[in-house]
């Protein structure tokens, strides 16, 4: 009869860990915990190793939208004058003081 059953010592031996590793890590091998022994089968053990061995696709991003850019206030330098409608009526007088 054809054995279908490995023991953890035989699952540690397989991937070069420790049997205590084997088990802290037995259900992710595939392992099946029955009347308080872990059972495990080499179909089991295959099947999980070819699914976190299988090469992953990268997670799609969505193209990133194109965003106005916020000005700083060290866009404005330190003059006061340069902030909001102050500005616009120191371009404005100074026009004016040009014309006359």
């Amino acid at each position: 009869m054809e054995r279908i059953c490995l023991t953890p010592k035989e699952i540690a031996d397989l991937l070069g860990k420790s049997t205590s590793w084997v088990y802290d890590n037995a259900s992710e091998l595939g392992g099946v915990k029955i009347g308080g022994s872990w059972i495990f089968t080499e179909e089991g053990l295959k099947a999980v190793l070819q699914a976190k061995l299988k090469p992953q696709e990268p997670p799609k991003v969505p193209p990133k939208i194109p965003r106005y850019k916020k000005r700083l206030k060290s866009d404005y330098g330190t003059d006061p004058a340069a902030h909001g409608i102050a500005s616009y009526l120191h371009l404005i007088s100074s026009k004016e003081d040009e014309e006359d």
